[in-house]
């Protein structure tokens, strides 16, 4: 990742000297260092081996002040069978293999596999963990920014240590974000799977079953919604007019592949 961190920071340096984006940055690098100093320091340890000032990784990783958008989509099916298919997409079309990679975070006999970008952290595309937790994250668009709160992508990371499904729905219920996300957990431990809406505070649980899919909008949460954006209503609504066609009893991986695929 260094090459490209190092492409990049020239644009985030700039926007450090806008003092009052300087400030906000700085203030949530206390609270980090606070709250959460292992995640402040992965968030370092990529900016110094990138050889890159860590006030501007620090940036980077702050998507709610990089004004950072990801589009992206998710697809599952619980087979007759009660087995869950479970299959994401990242939308962007200039992740590269210079800033895409996947990555294995060991931690002991515990470890963490995860579809990782260069400015983000894992957690925020899909991974999965040894104690049989799997996840998706899908950014949701919303006006609401909350920049006292951590980042997105930090309350994600902390998720992804969840050994189990409860204690993944308690991470997030007890998370106060800057902005909004939505995060699928399937248990392989219980076979059991759930979508969770996260606002900047509360959250809105779905049970999975049968056939589930979802773009970048609020779906669970009715209240308060901004109109979602042209490009997640559609993706979002072919994934479920499709996924809807899917026979429940012969489905495969390649099914969801060729739906999360329909618009290539």
């Amino acid at each position: 990742f260094a090459a490209y961190l190092q492409s990049a920071a020239p644009g985030m340096e700039e926007k450090l000297t806008q003092g009052e984006i300087r400030e906000k940055a700085e203030r949530l690098e206390g609270k980090l260092k606070a709250q959460l100093p292992a995640c402040l320091e992965e968030i370092y340890g990529r900016a110094d081996g990138a050889k890159i000032p860590r006030s501007l990784a620090l940036l980077l990783f702050f998507p709610e002040i990089s004004k950072r958008a990801d589009g992206c989509t998710t697809a599952v099916i619980q087979r007759e069978n009660g087995k869950f298919l479970f299959c994401h997409n990242e939308d962007d079309e200039h992740y590269t293999t210079e800033n895409v990679a996947l990555v294995k975070y060991q931690y002991g006999d515990f470890w963490i596999t995860g579809y990782t970008v260069a400015t983000k952290l894992v957690g925020s595309s899909f991974a999965w963990n040894s104690a049989g937790m799997v996840f998706s994250s899908n950014y949701i668009y919303d006006t609401k920014i909350q920049l006292e709160n951590i980042s997105r992508y930090v309350a994600v990371r902390g998720v992804m240590n969840a050994k189990s499904l409860e204690e993944a729905v308690r991470k997030l219920r007890e998370a106060k974000v800057a902005s909004a996300f939505s995060l699928n957990i399937l248990d392989l431990n219980e076979n059991r799977a759930v979508n969770i809406e996260k606002d900047t505070g509360e959250i809105y649980l779905t049970p999975i079953c049968g056939r589930y899919a979802r773009a970048n909008h609020f779906i669970a949460k009715t209240e308060d919604l901004p109109e979602p954006p042209v490009s997640s209503a559609f993706r979002c609504a072919k994934a479920n007019e499709l996924i809807a066609q899917v026979d429940r009893k012969t489905a495969s991986i390649s099914d969801l592949q060729s739906i999360l695929m329909y618009e290539t």
